[in-house]
C-alpha cells in the first residue's frame, strides 16, 4: 500500500517529539513546484543531467498517485517548516536523535476535499480531531506502529505533518512574511531563524571542542537565507544575511562601502580569479576571509591572527578594502597570488609586518607551516618592498612531495611584500609580478572585474552599488595549475575540458540584508564535473613519485577509466542500480564530457563492468591506480 508519498518524502525526516515547546527554526519554500519543475528541467538539460531533467510532476504522481497529486496546486508556494524541540531530553543544549520535525504547507485546487478523498484511498484509517484530521496506515511489518499523518486545513491551504504537536504549532503562528525582494524571484529559498538554532548549534559545535569564534559567529547572525534559480546561461545563487543588533558584523556591515576603483582595476583582465571589496564579512576577520580566496598559508593576512595583548594589531591599522587574485605570470606560465590591503597607517603596518616575517624567519622548517628566510629589502622607486624566499616545513616527511606539488606552480616560492602611501601589496611570486602590479596600482586599466568577459556574460547589468565583486574561471585555473604540476604533461592537461563560462558574482546592502549573488555558468559547471576526476588523477600521480609520466598512454588511459566509473556511478544512482548490476554503455555518454566514450590511447578496449567494480582496459597495464 502507498504512503502519501510526496508527503512522506518530505516529512521523512521527521521522527516523534514528545510534547514541548517546539520551536521553528527553518523554512524551505517552492515559489511553487511547477516553477521549480520548469527550473530543474533546465538546469539539468543545461548539465546533461538527465536525473534533473525529469519531470518533477511525473515523479510525484508517481510517488502519490495521481488523485492525491492532482489535488495539489502546483501553481501555489509549498513551504516545508522545520521545528526542533526547545528543550531536548538531557537538559538545555543538549541534543538527541529525533528531536526534529517538520510540517509541510501547500495550497491544494478545487476545494481540500479533492485531497481528504485522494488521501482516504491511501491511508487504511481516517479520524478527525477538531481542527486536525489524522490518517493512518499499517506499517510495513505487522509489528510496527501504524504510520501517521496529521493534516488541518485553513481556506485553501493545508498543513501537514507526522507530529499533531508540530501541526498545531503551524496552526498557531500567524501566517510566513513574504520573501524579501533580494530573493523575490528564487524558485527555491531557505530561511533559518540563527537565534533559534543556537542551542542546537552550541551542542553540535561542543563536541568539536573549543569552538567558542564559531559560536560567536552564530550569535552574530539573526536570520540567513539562501536561494536557488535558473537563468538563460547560469544557475544563480542567492544569500541574505541579516547581522544581530550590536554585534561586529552589523557594525561591519553597516560600514561597508564599495572598494577604491583601483582595486576593482588593479588586477590584470586575464586573471584566472579576482575579488576586490571592503570589510564585510566580519570586522576584524575579513584577512582570514579574503586569504581562503587564492593566497597560501603564511600570508600577510593570515599572520594578522597574530595577537597582541588579545587583538590582533595589524587589522587595526586595516581600513578594510581589499583586492584579491590568482595570475598566470606570462614568462614561464606559473602562477601568482596577489592581495592588496588598504591601510591607514603604512609606517605601523611595515614595522608590524617586518616583525611577523623577521619571527618566521627565525622559526626552524621542518616543524610545521611556512618557514621564511632572511628579509631581502629591495626598493622600487620611492616603494620599499620587503621580499623573502619561503619553504614549506613539515612534521611528516612522507607529505613532502605532495605539498611540494602543491606549491611549485608558485615556484620561485617568494613572498613579496610591498608598502605604498595608502596599500600593503603581497605577491607570492618572482619580483616581475610585484613591479606589473605596483605599475597597474599607480595607473590601473579601465578593465576591471565588473567589466572582465567572464562578469559581463554573466551579469549584463548590474544597477545596486557593488561592495564586494568578484569572479573566478575555474578550469582556465585548474588547467594552469596541473599544467605546472611535476609530472602533469602538457599531453594529459590537455584532456580537461575547456571552459568558457567561468563564475561571477557580487554583493550589496539591501536594508538589513548583507545580499550575495553567485552565477555559475553552465558550460562551466559541465566541463568542471568532466575534469573532476581527471584532477583527482593529475594529483594522484604528481604525488606518487612511483606514478607513470602524466603524458603516456598508461597515465591518460587511467584518467579515461576514472570518467567511466563515475559516470556509470552517476548513472547507477539517479536509475536505482544495486551493486553488482550491469550497466549498460550506451547511456553514459550521456554523463561524459562531450556526449561521448572516450578511447584508449594506447589502443586497447574497455569494460565497463558491473556497479561497484572498477572499469577494465584490455590493455593489462592500464589501471586505475
Amino acid at each position: 500500500m502507498k504512503t502519501a508519498g510526496f508527503l512522506a518524502i518530505l516529512l521523512a525526516a521527521g521522527t516523534a517529539v514528545p510534547a514541548a515547546d517546539l520551536q521553528p527554526v527553518a523554512t524551505v519554500e517552492i515559489v511553487s513546484p511547477n516553477r521549480l519543475d520548469a527550473d530543474l528541467r533546465q538546469i539539468g538539460r543545461a548539465l546533461m543531467t538527465p536525473g534533473l531533467a525529469a519531470s518533477l510532476t511525473n515523479r510525484l504522481a508517481a510517488s502519490v498517485g495521481p488523485a492525491v497529486a492532482a489535488a495539489i496546486d502546483g501553481g501555489q508556494p509549498l513551504q516545508i517548516h522545520v521545528l526542533l524541540d526547545a528543550a531536548p531530553a538531557g537538559g538545555a543544549g543538549a541534543v538527541s536523535a529525533g528531536r526534529a520535525c517538520l510540517v509541510c504547507a501547500f495550497a491544494v485546487k478545487g476545494g481540500a476535499e479533492n485531497l481528504l478523498t485522494a488521501l482516504k484511498d491511501v491511508y487504511g484509517t481516517h479520524e478527525k480531531a477538531g481542527a486536525v484530521q489524522r490518517f493512518l496506515q499499517p506499517g510495513p511489518d505487522k509489528a510496527d506502529a501504524p504510520q501517521a499523518l496529521y493534516l488541518t486545513v485553513v481556506a485553501d491551504r493545508v498543513l501537514a505533518g507526522r507530529e499533531e504537536e508540530a501541526v498545531r504549532a503551524m496552526l498557531a503562528r500567524p501566517p510566513a512574511a513574504p520573501r524579501g525582494a533580494a530573493l523575490a524571484d528564487c524558485a527555491l529559498t531557505a530561511e533559518i531563524d540563527a537565534p533559534a538554532c543556537l542551542p542546537l548549534a552550541e551542542a553540535w559545535l561542543a563536541r568539536y571542542g573549543d569552538a567558542a569564534a564559531s559560536l560567536e559567529a552564530v550569535k552574530s547572525v539573526a536570520r540567513f537565507t539562501i536561494g536557488l534559480t535558473a537563468r538563460e546561461n547560469a544557475v544563480e545563487i542567492r544569500t541574505a544575511v541579516r547581522p544581530a543588533a550590536g554585534t561586529a558584523l552589523a557594525a561591519a556591515q553597516a560600514a561597508a562601502r564599495p572598494p577604491p576603483a583601483r582595486y576593482e582595476n588593479v588586477l590584470p583582465a586575464d586573471a584566472l580569479a579576482a575579488v576586490a571589496g571592503s570589510d564585510l564579512a566580519a570586522a576584524g576577520d575579513w584577512p582570514a576571509q579574503t586569504a581562503r580566496l587564492g593566497a597560501l598559508p603564511g600570508s600577510v593576512s593570515a599572520m594578522a591572527s597574530a595577537t597582541d595583548g588579545g587583538a590582533a594589531p595589524l587589522t587595526r591599522v586595516l581600513t578594510g578594502a581589499y583586492c584579491a587574485g590568482i595570475v598566470q605570470r606570462p614568462e614561464d606560465g606559473g602562477l601568482a597570488a596577489i592581495q592588496i590591503y588598504g591601510v591607514s597607517d603604512p609606517s605601523e603596518a611595515r614595522r608590524l609586518i617586518a616583525g611577523m616575517l623577521d619571527n618566521r624567519a627565525s622559526s626552524r622548517a621542518g616543524t610545521g607551516g611556512l618557514a621564511v628566510k632572511p628579509l631581502q629589502p629591495r626598493k622600487r622607486g620611492e616603494t620599499d618592498i620587503l621580499r623573502c624566499e619561503c619553504a614549506v616545513g613539515l612534521s611528516s616527511p612522507g607529505l613532502q612531495p605532495g605539498v611540494a606539488s602543491l606549491v611549485s606552480p608558485f615556484s620561485p616560492f617568494g613572498l613579496e611584500v610591498a608598502f605604498t602611501e595608502s596599500d600593503v601589496v603581497q605577491v607570492f611570486g618572482p619580483p616581475s609580478v610585484m613591479d606589473r602590479t605596483l605599475d597597474r596600482l599607480a595607473a590601473p586599466a579601465a578593465a576591471g572585474i565588473a567589466r572582465s568577459a567572464v562578469f559581463t556574460r554573466l551579469f549584463p547589468q548590474v544597477e545596486v552599488p557593488r561592495v564586494t565583486t568578484y569572479r573566478v574561471e575555474v578550469v582556465r585555473l585548474l588547467r594552469a595549475l596541473f599544467a605546472a604540476l611535476p609530472n602533469a604533461g602538457g599531453d594529459l592537461t590537455a584532456l580537461l575540458p575547456e571552459g568558457t563560462g567561468g563564475i561571477a558574482g557580487y554583493s550589496y546592502i539591501d536594508g538589513g540584508d548583507a545580499v550575495s549573488v553567485t552565477r555559475l555558468a553552465y558550460d562551466e559547471l559541465v566541463s568542471v564535473r568532466g575534469g573532476v576526476l581527471l584532477v583527482g588523477g593529475l594529483l594522484a600521480n604528481s604525488m606518487r613519485a612511483a606514478a607513470p609520466a602524466a603524458g603516456s598512454p598508461a597515465a591518460r588511459c587511467a584518467a579515461n577509466l576514472r570518467r567511466l566509473d563515475a559516470a556509470r556511478e552517476q548513472y547507477a544512482l539517479e536509475n536505482g542500480l544495486r551493486e553488482g548490476a550491469p550497466a549498460p554503455q550506451d547511456k553514459l555518454t550521456e554523463y561524459l564530457p562531450g556526449g561521448r566514450m572516450p578511447a584508449c590511447p594506447g589502443g586497447g578496449v574497455y569494460a565497463i563492468g558491473r556497479v561497484g567494480e572498477p572499469p577494465r582496459c584490455s590493455v593489462p597495464e592500464h589501471a586505475i591506480r
